[in-house]
């Protein structure tokens, strides 16, 4: 198995410790990848793989970059 890395953003980075990047293990769907990683998936709106939107059960492959856009609030 490979690497991939995480590049959360916005609030999503609380979740990282501040980090604008995390590497992960790949050959697992985005969603399992994000638990064990400690980013709750329903505060990810969208996720970027390589640029392209993508699903939370999409397996990620070795070298990949996901871009992981926040969920807004108001009220």
């Amino acid at each position: 198995m490979g690497t991939a890395e995480l590049h959360p953003k916005g609030m999503l980075k609380n979740y990282a410790e501040g980090k604008n990047m995390i590497l992960v293990e790949s050959g697992f769907s985005l969603r399992k990848v994000l638990l064990d990683s400690g980013i709750p998936p329903e505060l990810v709106a969208m996720a970027f793989v390589n640029e392209i939107p993508k699903d939370k059960d999409e397996i990620i492959n070795d070298g990949e970059i996901i871009d992981l856009v926040a969920v807004i609030g108001g009220g």
